[in-house]
């Protein structure tokens, strides 16, 4: 994959001196090189690279006025071409949450119905989490017509982390839609990121946590154990435990029935 990214918005002013029409040269000679004169300097071994799928990062896209951020990513899809057999990923992150994710997904909306090549275009998510909607702004913008997401185990990544595809997959896994992520040992994934991070996963991390399957109040354990006696008795094949969002052994866990 070749990846190449953009700062648009007052944020390329600050830190790249010029305003759009020169912030937009800039890109654009730059992928006019990339795209065109590159390709006669490389030797035809080295070639292959140029022909792989190239990623385009609006890297303060919630920052950017939504016109100016079409027109950018429009002009690199004039230059890059992309075709069925070599799409192009743009990628629109929300860098530093800067509004709810409702506006979020409008943004996204508005990008996927109105950006050329759009079905030889992968339009991709890289949510951060400042304001801590980071799952909610990737299960917007999916549903307004985002085709991938970026994000990291357990919410890991810079300030207070990327969205966590781990809540993610999994709440996509409780209403019946298959992540085509493996989280059916999450003992041993936890095990694993925190001998390789140094970090920890909270008690209370969303599917993961040590206390996500426990339950200290009498009142919920008592509706949990009904619960399970009638679904033993009743419907095995359907989950609706309460108190329990999935079984806890679509996770490799248990139900901890004496917690106090």
């Amino acid at each position: 994959m070749v990846y190449t990214c953009h700062y648009e918005s007052q944020l390329g002013g600050i830190l790249l001196a010029a305003d759009e029409i020169g912030l937009t040269g800039l890109w654009f000679d730059g992928q006019k090189y990339f795209a065109r004169e590159l390709p006669a300097e490389r030797t035809e071994k080295e070639m292959p690279i140029l022909t792989e799928t190239k990623r385009w990062l609006d890297i303060y896209f919630t920052g950017t006025e939504p016109e100016y951020a079409l027109e950018v990513c429009n002009a690199v899809l004039d230059v890059w071409q992309p075709t069925p057999e070599n799409k192009a990923i743009i990628n629109l992150p929300v860098t530093v949450e800067l509004s709810m994710p409702h506006v979020y997904a409008s943004q996204i909306e508005y990008m996927s119905e109105n950006m050329k090549y759009r079905e030889n275009v992968i339009l991709s998510q890289h949510p951060h989490n400042d304001r801590g909607c980071g799952v909610a702004d990737s299960e917007l913008g999916l549903l307004a017509g985002a085709d991938r997401v970026e994000g990291t185990l357990f919410g890991n990544g810079e300030r207070t982390g990327n969205v966590d595809v781990v809540t993610l997959a999994m709440n996509m896994f409780a209403q019946g839609v298959d992540p085509e992520l493996d989280f059916s040992d999450m003992p041993h994934i936890c095990e694993v990121y925190e001998a390789c991070t140094g970090m920890k996963v909270d008690e209370r991390s969303p599917y993961s946590g040590a206390l996500v399957f426990a339950a200290f109040s009498g009142s919920h354990q008592d509706a949990i154990a009904k619960g399970m006696h009638w679904r033993d008795e009743k419907d095995p094949n359907r989950w609706t435990v309460p108190y329990l969002p999935i079984d806890p052994k679509d996770v490799g866990r248990e139900y901890e029935s004496d917690v106090i």
